[in-house]
């Protein structure tokens, strides 16, 4: 099911619940673009929204692995012609992994989009803006692009990250054999267990420390500073205000703390509340998502900001993918993120700009936000 703006979520929900109905067990697999807007010739391979119920699955769950197939059959198509087509298409599936790990290679060329002056323009634009009281925060995201020798193979990305053993949400989604958008994002935009809903708050920002105590000081000094804890304050508040109007109660999970993951930390506060009835997952996305963490506050005024200020189509970048099943349904927002186009790899990161953000630290702290893949790539990274 591919959608091309947000007011069709409805009806495409309504299909996928009557076909979960009966197969409660399947998932269909989810990708949204950041918004209906940011949907430029770079992302020409991939739909606005996409839903979709994959034919052939590898499941692992416990160190159990399941191959799973599903049909959809419609009511004037025959058994055996359903057979067939399945058949055939088995076919053409290969099982083995016949990747070779020999490395990306030196990458040809460099480039940043915008360069940093331009960005530095920007992020003083925004400011002066929050200042004048336009809006409180904004997002303003950048890409950094390499090109390589060789086209690059998307699975090594994932196969590297994994390996890095970061909690994070690992995904790759690719429509031909040329493009794929590939992500390893720390940050869940919602999870729904039957009718409890659980979110979170993720903002401010530090690098891990070269040692113990120099990581425990950046912690520390996150934790405490005013310009973090006003950006991550604005999302928390707005999450949390965003699931009142879904949910009959809320409750805080913990206090604020350090989400430590391999190359950096972040701010996290996690939340969970219980659905009123006939809330569904539509309703959820359309509430929670994009959510200040990657958008700003108020939302309407700081997108219509990014579309303003930033020099690139954001596509896929800080939407969000997932699973969406009968009894359980999980997003997560699509950062850290890349999008891969035969021998270019497409970096993508944001930073929240509030009033007393700096363009250099914000530079800085866009360039620690790819570090993931700058790891992957051997590339050096600070």
């Amino acid at each position: 099911i591919a959608l091309d703006a947000m007011n069709s979520l409805s009806p495409a929900f309504d299909r996928i619940r009557r076909l979960l109905r009966s197969a409660p067990h399947a998932k269909y697999l989810s990708g949204i673009s950041f918004d209906d807007r940011s949907h430029g010739p770079m992302w020409r391979q991939f739909p606005t929204h996409i839903f979709l119920l994959p034919e052939f699955e590898i499941i692992e769950v416990d160190g159990s692995v399941s191959f799973v197939v599903n049909l959809v059959k419609n009511a004037h198509e025959s058994l055996q012609k359903v057979h067939a087509k399945l058949s055939q298409r088995f076919e053409q599936v290969k099982l083995t992994d016949s990747h070779a790990e020999s490395g990306f290679g030196h990458f040809t060329s460099e480039r940043c989009i915008p360069e940093k002056t331009v960005w530095s323009a920007s992020v003083a634009q925004a400011v002066s803006a929050i200042r004048q009281q336009a809006f409180d925060k904004v997002v303003l995201a950048r890409c950094r692009e390499f090109a390589f020798r060789n086209r690059l193979e998307p699975c090594m990305f994932v196969k590297y990250f994994e390996r890095m053993k970061s909690p994070a949400y690992f995904f790759l989604l690719q429509f031909d054999q040329n493009t794929a958008f590939v992500g390893s994002s720390p940050e869940r935009l919602y999870r729904r267990c039957g009718a409890t809903l659980e979110s979170e708050a993720l903002a401010g920002t530090r690098m891990r420390g070269r040692n113990e105590v120099e990581d425990r000081a950046l912690s520390a000094e996150l934790l405490n500073a005013t310009k973090d804890s006003h950006e991550h304050q604005l999302v928390y508040d707005y999450i949390r205000h965003a699931m009142s109007s879904l949910c009959s109660r809320i409750s805080k999970d913990n206090p604020r703390y350090v989400l430590k993951l391999i190359l950096i930390q972040h701010l996290l506060t996690t939340l969970s509340g219980t659905l009123k009835p006939n809330v569904n997952d539509e309703d959820i996305l359309a509430i929670l998502h994009p959510t200040p963490a990657v958008g700003g506050t108020p939302l309407d005024k700081a997108i219509a900001c990014i579309h303003e200020l930033e020099h690139f189509d954001r596509g896929w970048y800080a939407g969000a993918v997932g699973t969406i099943g009968l009894d359980q349904t999980e997003f997560s927002v699509a950062i850290r993120s890349g999008l891969i186009h035969n021998n270019t790899l497409t970096l993508f990161s944001g930073a929240g700009i509030v009033a007393d953000s700096d363009p250099e630290a914000e530079w800085i702290e866009t360039q620690c936000k790819m570090n993931n893949f700058l790891k992957v790539i051997g590339q050096r990274y600070d």
